[in-house]
C-alpha cells in the first residue's frame, strides 16, 4: 500500500511549520511513506483550503492520505497509519467532543483512493465557492460540517454522511484542552497545536522538536 503524508505549509507560519515538516518528515521516512510539504496556495481562499486542493490532487498517486494542519505532528512514530483502517469507509475523521463547536475537525483525515473520496472532495472545495465562510474562522471544516450535519449553510449531500466514518479525537488527532497532557503521554499518536498563538505554536513544538530529534 503507497501511502502518503500532506501538509499545507506557507511562508506565514514557518516559525512553527518548519519543525512539524522535519518531525513528521522523519515519521514517514521510519513508516516508508512519503511526505510532502504543500505549498501551492490557492491564494483566492483562506490557506486551510489549500489541504482540499491539495488532496484532490495527491490523492490520485497513491492508496492512502493522510492530512495534517500545519500545526500538528505525530508524537508516536511508532503507530501506522494502516492501523485505523477498520472497515473501508473512504475518508476518515476525529470528532471535535471536548474542543466544542460542530461534530467533525478536519485538522487531520485519512483519505482512500476512489471515486467517492474524489467525490467528496471535489463536492467539498465547490461548496466554498464564493462563499462567506471561506474567509472566516474554521474556513473549510465550516463547510465540511454544513454537507455532514445540518445543511444550514450549504445543501446537504447524504454522501457526507454515509461515507465519513468518524472517530474517536485521540485517534488521529487531539484535544486543544489537553495539550500538555498529551504531550507528557508518549503513547498519544498525533499533537495537534490548534487555536494557540503562533508564538506559543512555535515555542512548544521547537522544544518538542530539541528534545527528540
Amino acid at each position: 500500500m503507497k501511502v502518503k503524508m500532506l501538509q499545507v505549509v506557507s511562508p506565514e507560519i514557518m516559525d512553527y511549520a518548519q519543525y512539524t515538516i522535519k518531525i513528521n518528515r522523519a515519521y514517514c521516512k521510519l513508516q516508508g511513506y512519503e511526505y510532502i510539504p504543500y505549498k501551492n496556495i490557492d491564494t483566492s481562499r483562506h490557506p486551510a483550503w489549500s489541504k482540499i486542493k491539495g488532496a484532490m490532487e495527491i490523492i490520485k498517486t497513491c492508496d492512502l492520505l493522510f492530512i495534517l494542519d500545519a500545526d500538528a505532528y505525530v508524537q508516536n512514530h511508532l503507530i501506522k497509519v494502516e492501523n485505523f483502517l477498520i472497515n473501508k469507509s473512504p475518508i476518515r475523521m476525529c470528532r471535535n467532543g471536548e474542543n466544542g463547536g460542530e461534530l467533525l475537525n478536519s485538522g487531520a483525515m485519512i483519505m482512500r483512493k476512489g471515486k467517492i473520496t474524489d467525490l467528496i472532495l471535489k463536492y467539498w472545495w465547490e461548496a466554498g465557492k464564493n462563499h462567506r465562510k471561506s474567509f472566516v474562522q474554521f474556513w473549510e471544516q465550516d463547510i465540511l460540517n454544513s454537507l455532514h450535519n445540518s445543511g444550514k449553510d450549504v445543501p446537504m449531500n447524504k454522501i457526507f454522511k454515509e461515507n465519513i466514518s468518524v472517530h474517536d479525537m485521540r485517534d488521529f488527532n487531539s484535544y486543544w484542552l489537553d495539550m500538555e497532557e498529551s504531550y507528557l503521554n508518549p503513547n498519544q499518536f498525533v499533537q495537534h497545536l490548534m487555536a494557540r498563538p503562533t508564538e506559543d505554536k512555535a515555542r512548544f513544538i521547537r522544544n518538542y522538536y530539541k528534545k527528540i530529534m
